[in-house]
């Protein structure tokens, strides 16, 4: 199972943290592909994270 991490950052100088999702997937390339439409956005963070179940 694989964990996408979305951070949306605030465009103002501080950069806050404005909201934080968290997607579940199954296959890797699924989270990889979601992760990559994300990585688009300047204002976001993205992570991925192998969870073990």
């Amino acid at each position: 199972m694989y964990k996408v991490i979305t951070k949306t950052m605030s465009m103002l100088k501080n950069n806050t943290v404005l909201a934080v999702n968290e997607k579940i997937f199954v296959k890797e390339e699924n989270a990889q592909k979601y992760a990559n439409i994300w990585k688009k956005f300047s204002n976001m963070q993205v992570f991925i994270e192998e969870i073990n179940n």
